[in-house]
């Protein structure tokens, strides 16, 4: 017959192993990618952070959009800038997308500091 203590020293070795299991699956054998939040179809999904320091602003932008939106949206919204019939790996759609978009999406953006466009 085991005395209580080391029944209770047996419970707490197994919790802490347990623990420990836990904490590994957690942090340590994080071996899938993490995936973003599902962007709803036709919803552009815009993160903007601005950064100023004395003689700078700094701006990262970052959108997240589905694919179907890109294929079927917005680059046909472009007309004859981009050749769709080309365009067969989705790499490529991504990176038409970009070259387009991005002088677009740059040329919206306006900064305002006490009351003047910079």
């Amino acid at each position: 017959m085991t005395t209580p203590s080391v029944s209770i020293t047996c419970l707490r070795r197994t919790i802490a192993v347990v623990c420990l299991f836990v904490l590994f699956v957690l942090f340590v054998d994080n071996s899938y990618p993490l995936q973003a939040h599902p962007v709803p179809r036709r919803c552009h999904d815009r993160t903007i952070v601005v950064r100023l320091s004395a003689d700078l602003i700094v701006v990262d932008y970052r959108l997240e959009v589905d694919e179907f939106t890109v294929v079927f949206d917005d680059l046909p919204a472009l007309g004859d800038r981009v050749e769709l019939s080309k365009l067969r790996k989705p790499q490529e759609f991504y990176e038409a997308f970009t070259r387009c978009y991005a002088p677009i999406l740059a040329a919206n953006l306006v900064a305002k500091l006490d009351s003047r466009i910079r």
